[in-house]
């Protein structure tokens, strides 16, 4: 009897109602992480459209503004636009004077689409319909010292558009008006390119000399607004600013909660696997192939993230549409789908992918009895030979790379370190995320242990503060290597004008090493549990790392901190040789920079079969060897410090 390959589809769908808990629970988990993407993204489109319609009601619908001198030019503007384009034309008759003479803002006619195009609402009053009324901004009646009461009287100084108060010129007038209007303050917020608008709206123009015309107009709201080259041409880019309506922080979340997805997926089957031992040997000795475990264990994941996708875009419409009416905006609420689509493929992939990551490493295999091979000698059997091939294969590498020179170096580490940060940065907030339950009880331990009264008392007592201090300051900068005059190296290499603006860069990057990332590996240590008692004693350094992560990722979790280590060691080693070079010529010459570089490959193999104690304590060594001359150099340069955090030259 044969497994054919179409029973797969069968297999996996009883398999899954054979073990209803742990599907319930996979399903549970996919359907939550897919409601969260999708009510992210209605959210964040929605809350994008809510912005963009409180940008419209403070600067206005309009889109561009044309500016023209005369009537035909602003005629001329209008015949070239679309027939669907919502367009206002406004007359700028004069300039209304204030005190002193000083503009205080424009005067002159607008048509009926200005109010719309503008969003424009009076306070109190209307418009005006008759020649002696007047509806003026509460920008232009507060410089005019008038109060907001409508009916009263308001005589203007009205100068033509070519007055120069300066030189004395251009025509001025006075005018008495009716205020049968207060307007909002949009002359304030509207961006004309330092060009007044029309403060003062009357019903007809004033009879002086000059005129001044104004084009709004709409096209459509999902044409890019961009600045122009013409200087008649303004576009209203505070209403529709040039920016994603998904910001950084939802594109991180959206990444970490797919993360999760993969994770949940890939521990979830390595789990399954494990317990279905027996079963899947049944299947082998019935004459299934791997391919076939393979393709049970994708269709496994194809059914449920499905099922996750139904539930969670339901879940999600609903969690965004309650989110978005508790704050009275449910009719901006928006479904993209054309956003939703492709992450729900994205997130598709990202379960098929942990499904088949552990269908390709967890290979089970009929049990038949073997005969017992005869005993070969084998070289790892040698004590050490794993540390040793390791420490071999790096050599090599390294030794490559050092051939290659400071151009080789810079390119290795610039893409290693800066990808390797961040992804693990992500492993550590997937983490954080598994256990977010724990997280403020993190932050409480951190402090009650730090100003306990009674810990203080017993640590002061003891030998614990000077062993806290001296484990603390020696890690701390085999971290991040403040102090101790070492980056400098690298640092001095940067083309700047001033050498404090790459010192600033420099402090950024002990920032993020030790605020960002310690702080997070702190965290993911804490929240897993693997300080609590009854967890694992004598755990340290990598090791407690490893369990931190197994904790929640399985044994996902242990392979990821070590690639990560992997990567991270690597390029350290590559950047103390780039160090210790530049040392080497300024002490002996370029000619010795090869025998420098063989004497660091053998110790790269060396290092590798050191006990880690040792390792460490001779860390600890030169790096305090470095430090105290370093101090000295900095006390001695304190002048040149102060002067250059006082944004001197110090160059000179």
């Amino acid at each position: 009897m044969k497994i054919k390959e179409s029973s797969s589809i069968i297999l996996a769908f009883h398999g899954m109602i054979g073990r209803k808990k742990q599907t319930g629970l996979l399903l549970l988990l996919l359907t939550l992480v897919f409601s969260f993407l999708t009510a992210a993204v209605i959210y964040s489109v929605s809350s994008a459209q809510v912005l963009q319609d409180t940008r419209c009601e403070l600067y206005g619908e309009w889109q561009y503004l044309r500016l023209s001198d005369t009537a035909e030019d602003a005629a001329q503007v209008q015949n070239t636009l679309p027939a669907s384009a919502q367009v206002s034309t406004v007359t700028q008759n004069g300039i209304v004077l204030g005190a002193d003479d000083g503009v205080a803002g424009g005067i002159g006619t607008v048509d009926d689409t200005f109010a719309q195009l503008g969003r424009i609402v009076p306070i109190s009053g209307d418009f005006p319909t008759q020649p002696d009324e007047i509806a003026m901004t509460t920008t232009l009646l507060d410089a005019l010292g008038c109060s907001y009461d409508v009916g009263q009287t308001v005589t203007l100084k009205v100068a033509a558009n070519d007055y120069d108060p300066l030189a004395g010129s251009g025509a001025v007038m006075e005018k008495a008006y009716t205020l049968c209007g207060v307007l909002p303050a949009y002359d304030v917020y509207w961006n004309l390119n330092g060009n007044l608008t029309v403060s003062g709206i009357v019903a007809e123009p004033l009879a002086i000399d000059g005129q001044k015309f104004q084009t709004f107009y709409y096209l459509n709201a999902a044409a890019p607004v961009t600045a122009s080259t013409d200087p008649a041409l303004v576009a209203n880019e505070y209403a529709y600013p040039q920016e994603d309506t998904v910001s950084f922080s939802l594109r991180f979340l959206l990444v970490a909660a797919i993360l999760v997805s993969f994770f949940a997926v890939a521990q979830y089957f390595l789990i399954v696997l494990h317990k279905r031992v027996h079963t899947i040997n049944t299947f082998l000795t019935l004459g299934a192939k791997n391919r076939d475990l393979r393709l049970m264990c994708l269709w496994e994941a194809l059914f449920a993230g499905l099922a996750a996708v139904a539930a969670g875009f339901a879940l999600g419409c609903g969690a965004a549409a309650v989110g978005l009416g508790l704050q009275k905006h449910l009719s901006f609420l928006v479904v993209p789908a054309a956003s939703l689509v492709p992450l729900a493929v994205l997130f598709l992939l990202s379960v098929l992918l942990g499904a088949l990551l552990p269908a390709v490493l967890v290979r089970p295999h009929t049990a038949k009895p073997k005969e017992k091979p005869a005993k070969k000698f084998r070289l790892a059997q040698l004590p050490l030979a794993p540390q040793i091939g390791v420490g071999i294969v790096c050599a090599i590498i390294a030794a490559f790379i050092f051939l290659g020179g400071v151009g080789r170096i810079a390119s290795v580490t610039e893409k290693v370190v800066p990808i390797m940060a961040l992804f693990y940065m992500a492993g550590c907030l997937v983490i954080l995320c598994f256990n977010h339950a724990a997280i403020i009880p993190a932050f409480k331990s951190i402090f009650v242990a730090a100003f306990d009264p009674q810990s203080i008392l017993g640590g002061a007592a003891g030998i614990t503060v000077r062993e806290a201090m001296r484990y603390g300051v020696a890690r701390g900068l085999f971290s991040n290597e403040a102090g101790m005059g070492s980056t400098p190296h690298a640092h001095a290499l940067a083309k700047v004008k001033r050498p404090q603006d790459q010192g600033e860069i420099a402090i950024v990057s002990v920032f993020i090493d030790t605020f960002v990332v310690l702080t997070l590996t702190a965290m993911v240590i804490l929240t897993s549990g693997m300080l609590n008692p009854g967890a694992p004693d004598g755990l340290q350094g990598t090791e407690l790392a490893q369990a931190a992560f197994s904790a929640s990722l399985g044994t996902l979790g242990g392979a990821f901190v070590a690639i990560c280590m992997l990567f991270f060691a690597f390029s350290t080693i590559i950047g103390w040789y780039f160090f210790g070079e530049q040392n080497v010529k300024a002490l002996f010459g370029h000619k010795a920079v090869k025998a420098y570089a063989a004497i660091v490959v053998v110790c790269i193999v060396i290092g590798s079969a050191l006990h880690v104690d040792l390792v460490w304590n001779l860390s600890d060594l030169f790096n305090g060897l470095m430090v105290f001359p370093n101090l000295i150099a900095l006390l001695a340069l304190s002048g040149l410090v102060a002067k250059a955090a006082h944004d001197k030259d110090i160059m000179k």
